[in-house]
């Protein structure tokens, strides 16, 4: 990537609830281009173990409760949300001091929101990553994220549709878009996987947090459904409530593969290119994380019609049809079992149709979910250090 500016020396403090997950691998991906392009000291302060190591990043993890498995507790009141991220907010400003850094940014608003009057009085820079939906706040929480929020010095959302909902609580100028996008290693040539059915499983595989954000569930039943049928293989990938159910039912099956959380890269991309299909998530106006990777390797996704928060499901609102076009993958509805069902049984006598696939689901990923916008992410970044 085409990125300098003379920002070498600054430092940045990264204060974060989890070290592992796609809202980690969003402000993580920003840091390796500042990184790569600059002299630049990145301190990283996490709750819990650290799972992408970067060489030239400088860890202090705190041991505790995995994030993907355990923080859903956290969306229940902001009130849980404080008192879960409480040694972050100890040990942030020992280390303001320690390494006074130029800048602090922070994934999410619950980290942010309590210690940007400190950081603000030091004479600090703050930037927020955030991709989630704001709604059904308490009148704290809301008057907190209004007055606060105009202290920020930058918010980095994923999509359009939480720069729309964060509108009422930032200035906009001061909230920028960063859209999802699939790492240019996922697009690599890879080697040739046989799906030949002759010889092997219909393979179907889940990547993401384990719980009922994230519609899951529905594929976990199907799975059920169709254990110890050896015409088709689902892998699951990931950690949270539902880990403990998949364990079991992989005891139970010899087509059910539990494979926990995945940080080897190159690991994760041989699974993707090896699926016959992936299912995935979106939220009203994006694709999840890892139907990007997903399609970046060449494998269709299924993907359910309600958007994947909590309070959209419990609202059954739907997704833009149109980031799922027919060429690369299905829209399901994730109640419809019976229906779900059908459909996978029918995908796996026309695996021809699936084949035909992996080619126009690489056209569409390296037309739409390439970095095309992270240059001027970077910018934004930078233009805060300087």
């Amino acid at each position: 990537m085409k990125f300098k500016k003379n920002i070498n020396c600054s430092k940045i403090l990264v204060i974060t609830p989890a070290l592992s997950g796609g809202s980690w691998i969003c402000v993580e991906k920003i840091l390796i281009e500042l990184a790569h392009a600059n002299s630049i000291k990145i301190y990283v302060l996490g709750l819990g173990k650290v799972f992408h190591r970067k060489e030239n990043f400088v860890y202090h993890s705190i041991p505790y409760p995995r994030y993907d498995k355990w923080g859903f507790i956290t969306v229940f009141h902001s009130l849980i949300a404080l008192i879960w991220n409480l040694p972050l907010y100890f040990f942030a400003f020992i280390l303001l001091f320690i390494h006074n850094p130029d800048l602090i940014i922070t994934n999410g608003f619950a980290v942010a929101l309590p210690i940007t009057p400190i950081i603000k009085l030091l004479g600090k820079k703050i930037a927020v990553s955030y991709h989630g939906y704001v709604e059904n706040i308490g009148l704290v929480t809301r008057l907190a994220l209004i007055n606060i929020g105009k202290s920020l010095d930058l918010v980095i959302v994923n999509s359009k549709g939480s720069y729309d909902n964060l509108q009422s609580f930032i200035p906009t100028e001061r909230i920028h878009i960063n859209e999802h996008f699939a790492d240019s290693f996922f697009f690599d040539k890879v080697d040739k996987i046989n799906h030949d059915k002759k010889i092997s499983s219909f393979v179907i595989m889940y990547v993401g947090r384990l719980d009922d954000d994230k519609l899951c569930m529905p594929l976990i039943q199907i799975a059920e459904n169709l254990k110890n049928n050896s015409k088709f293989m689902f892998e699951f990938i990931g950690v949270g409530k539902y880990s403990n159910q998949l364990i079991n039912l992989q005891n139970m099956s010899n087509n059910i593969k539990y494979l926990g959380y995945i940080s080897n890269r190159n690991q994760l991309k041989r699974l993707y290119v090896s699926a016959d299909v992936v299912w995935s998530y979106a939220d009203e106006s994006y694709l999840a994380l890892p139907a990007i990777e997903s399609l970046a390797c060449g494998t269709p996704i299924m993907i359910p019609t309600i958007a994947a928060i909590k309070s959209k499901i419990d609202k059954l609102t739907l997704i833009n049809r149109d980031l799922v076009p027919d060429k690369i993958g299905w829209l399901v509805d994730p109640f419809n079992y019976p229906a779900l069902q059908k459909l996978i049984l029918k995908l796996e006598n026309n695996r021809e149709q699936i084949k035909m696939m992996r080619s126009q689901c690489l056209k569409h990923a390296l037309l739409k979910y390439q970095s095309k916008n992270l240059t001027e992410t970077l910018y934004k970044v930078s233009e805060l250090l300087v």
